[in-house]
């Protein structure tokens, strides 16, 4: 049925969508999802805090431009102190995503993150894996293969990525062996019916997706980059098309004293 430009699915095929969607979350009652908020510094233990605090030192110091790694600092050492923790002992995965790749978190060479992570294993005695799942097609391929090895064999890894990374709709999930494990099937369709998704993820809040466009744009890339963006904005209804002239007008001028 059509009315204008409106197009309606027939009863049949709403009644045949419906029961794929019932089909699809069948299990779903018997999944239970927690939340909670990280980044308050109320669940570090005292080895964490003084970790937590050497660390930003070293990468901060008395700079009050990178205030904000601080925070940044804290959500993953309370994530990895929350991997950790005994309580969790089923959380064998655990995916962090991330902003950037991670180039600010360096320090003499040696990565922030990565020596955090080191520390706090020790503390808790935990054998576990730090991985960091990003580059080129090839790379990205080859370390989540090495991811979703370790995975089947049973280790524990927590994953570093970013949304530039996953954004194009990459699953990882991993395979799994549902007869041994406690995990939950939320359907029994066939598609991926061995493989499950990762125990516990957190969302670091997203920040610099849009081009900055209130200084110089230094490349042709950013510049396309940002036309692109903006006009999606358009189509998706945040922006008027009188906002996006004067955003691209900006964006020539910016451009061309870049």
């Amino acid at each position: 049925k059509s009315n204008g430009l409106i197009f309606e699915p027939t009863d049949a095929d709403k009644k045949r969508l419906k029961a794929y969607f019932d089909l699809y979350i069948e299990n779903y009652d018997r999944v239970k999802i927690e939340s909670m908020p990280l980044g308050l510094g109320q669940n570090l233990s005292n080895d964490a805090q003084a970790d937590y605090d050497f660390y930003t030192n070293q990468l901060i110091g008395d700079s009050t431009e990178k205030e904000y790694l601080k925070q940044r600092l804290l959500c993953f050492v309370e994530a990895v102190e929350f991997f950790f923790d005994k309580n969790n002992e089923n959380i064998k995965s655990f995916l962090f995503f991330a902003n950037s790749k991670g180039r600010e978190y360096y320090v003499d060479g040696e990565n922030v993150l990565f020596e955090l992570f080191r520390k706090l294993q020790n503390h808790h005695t935990t054998q576990a894996v730090l991985k960091f799942l990003h580059g080129n097609v090839d790379e990205f391929e080859k370390k989540k293969e090495e991811i979703q090895t370790l995975l089947k064999e049973g280790k524990k890894v927590f994953v570093i990525t970013t949304y530039a990374t996953m954004g194009a709709g990459q699953n990882i999930h991993y395979e799994y062996d549902f007869n041994t494990g406690s995990a939950i099937k939320i359907n029994n369709l066939n598609y991926n019916l061995a493989k499950k998704d990762f125990d516990a993820i957190y969302l670091e809040i997203p920040s610099n997706i849009i081009v900055n466009n209130y200084r110089k744009i230094d490349s042709d890339e950013d510049f396309v980059k940002y036309i692109y963006q903006i006009k999606f904005l358009q189509e998706a209804g945040d922006y008027r098309p009188y906002e996006i002239i004067s955003k691209i007008r900006t964006a020539f001028i910016n451009r061309e004293t870049g």
